[in-house]
């Protein structure tokens, strides 16, 4: 199967040859393996590792060079700013073209990663304020929540006239902590998850299933993120309420393509040990389709470069179906 083949399969709910394989690695990681020649200069982690999907991005600031605009000034004249979110071509990078036609030509799964709502005003005002806004304004958070969201689908329309088409769409949507979500139930149904549900149905139209990323404990949100229409959920950290594989496949197996929860920091331990961990936690989370390998956490620069290179053949050789 061709990394397209695989990763449409999984998010399907099919069984795929064996399990698509992506990660994320920490800035000073990569740097570092740059540095001791591990990685060409030229080129980035992604395309090193043969991960089976690629991602691209479109620039969701004001658009304002180096201007930085407070918190404070963007909840005064907000009705002003909201119009420099409009979608243009200016938000695409020059190097966007190239990127795509190399990742197309080698037949990998393509996926559009964007801020998702609650990510882009966190972005935007800072995490406190963001909350406190919550509760003080929540008019004017909706409104900003509803900007983004049709940011991301307009810059989608405009990629798309363009030519460029994707096989998925990735959220990135920090709701959590290592303790549980940012805020209530209650507050997410009546705040967010209409632009959650606003997101996925477009994307669902385009055929383009959403991957959502969630750091920390969000699983008390995880039922009204499946009635959203979320199709795959990522980095699940396991010291985050995640630690129980078996559970989780009996648990959401069915309705949710778990993208991670692989632990990262068996990366620092001796390869035995590190095959010993991943194939046996692979064996219970490809039973039966609807997984995708990613480590709990960006990897660390304290992960040996052999000892990832050794993990990425482990994976591949025991998650084979």
């Amino acid at each position: 199967m061709s990394s397209r083949q695989r990763i449409k399969t999984t998010l399907e709910f099919k069984i795929p040859d064996r399990i698509g394989v992506y990660d994320y690695m920490r800035d000073d990681t990569e740097k570092l393996w740059v540095k001791k020649g591990f990685i060409p200069g030229d080129q980035k982690y992604q395309d090193v590792f043969g991960y089976d999907l690629k991602f691209f991005k479109f620039d969701q600031s004001f658009l304002l060079a180096d201007k930085k605009i407070s918190p404070d000034e963007i909840i005064k004249d907000w009705q002003n700013l909201k119009a420099l979110l409009a979608p243009c071509d200016s938000r695409i990078s020059s190097s966007f073209k190239a990127e795509y036609e190399k990742a197309l030509s080698k037949d990998l799964f393509l996926v559009l990663a964007v801020l998702g709502p609650f990510q882009h005003a966190a972005l935007m005002l800072g995490l406190e304020r963001l909350l406190v806004l919550i509760a003080e304004k929540p008019k004017l958070v909706e409104d900003i929540f509803s900007a983004s969201a049709e940011m991301s689908i307009g810059m989608y329309n405009m990629l798309k006239n363009l030519g460029f088409i994707f096989d998925g769409a990735w959220l990135w949507s920090d709701l959590a902590y290592k303790k549980g979500c940012y805020f209530s139930v209650k507050t997410y149904n009546a705040i967010l998850h209409k632009y959650h549900k606003q997101l996925c149905a477009f994307f669902d139209k385009e055929e383009m299933p959403i991957i959502f990323h969630c750091d920390g404990d969000c699983r008390q949100f995880i039922p009204y993120l499946l009635k959203a229409g979320i199709r795959a959920l990522n980095p699940l950290e396991i010291d985050c309420g995640f630690e129980d594989i078996n559970f989780l496949k009996k648990e959401y197996g069915k309705d949710l393509v778990l993208f991670g929860n692989m632990p990262t920091d068996v990366l620092e331990k001796q390869k035995e040990e590190i095959e010993s961990v991943l194939s046996g936690r692979l064996e219970i989370a490809k039973k039966g389709g609807g997984f995708i390998y990613h480590g709990d956490k960006p990897v660390p620069p304290t992960v040996d470069f052999e000892n990832y290179k050794f993990a990425l053949d482990v994976i591949k050789k025991y998650g084979r179906y």
